[in-house]
């Protein structure tokens, strides 16, 4: 599984808009988004966009590990595209399922190597002991704990 990173848009998809899916893994059957802003998901179904769902953080005061999730299953869309309603461009993260049972990763899956997070931050010495979040831009970050 890798962990992709993409932006919320600012106005909502036309027919001819591309969302997620028309450039990424055509054999998944399921998508997983987390999103930590207020941000709407929508499908394609027949060439026509429509809204899936509102992800809508928690909003809880000096708490930065504030998300919602949504799983969405492939099988009913073509496509997927998300639409900021913050007035700004959003991150959004999520990661594609290629089955409908998630199993243990096995000793050569991509699932256990760093480098398959589209923008993982290189860990140095320094880095020892601290641990990956998401920043306030959507950005991961090594921190202490």
């Amino acid at each position: 599984m890798k962990l992709n990173k993409t932006l919320a848009e600012l106005s909502q998809p036309t027919p001819s808009t591309d969302g997620m899916l028309a450039q990424e893994n055509a054999t998944a059957q399921s998508v997983i988004i987390v999103g930590f802003a207020n941000v709407d998901i929508y499908g394609k179904q027949g060439g026509v966009w429509s809204l899936i769902d509102e992800l809508r953080p928690p909003n809880v005061l000096n708490d930065d590990s504030a998300h919602d999730i949504h799983a969405v299953d492939l099988a009913q869309y073509e496509d997927v595209y998300f639409v900021s309603t913050s007035g700004e461009q959003e991150v959004m993260r999520y990661f594609f399922v290629e089955d409908h049972v998630v199993s243990p990763t096995s000793e050569n899956s991509k699932a256990n190597k760093l480098e398959d997070i589209s923008d993982m931050p290189l860990f140095t010495a320094s880095d020892a002991g601290k641990v990956l979040t998401v920043d306030a831009l959507g950005s991961l970050t090594w921190v202490t704990r």
